[in-house]
């Protein structure tokens, strides 16, 4: 058995820090800045559904997104690739 599980070449499922596997989605990603709710719409992501985990790719900026959301008010904001 190995320690660390493979990623796909695919890159369609990627191993969760929980043991199990996250698969690739595009939705909607919620989450808290400060004491605000931020919903970050379309966004693609890895989720696990054993542990309800999002994580990201590199390539994909949330933070950047959920700064702004912050500074302007905004509840959701929209991610474009």
């Amino acid at each position: 058995m190995r320690a660390v599980k493979e990623m796909s070449h695919t890159m369609l499922e990627i191993p969760c820090r929980c043991g199990e596997n996250a698969d690739k989605r595009v939705g909607d990603v919620e989450h808290v800045v400060g004491s605000k709710k931020v919903t970050v719409k379309n966004v693609p992501h890895y989720y696990c559904d054993t542990c309800g985990t999002a994580s990201y790719s590199s390539d994909v900026q949330v933070s950047d997104l959920l700064k702004r959301a912050y500074a302007e008010n905004l509840n959701e904001i929209s991610y474009i690739s």
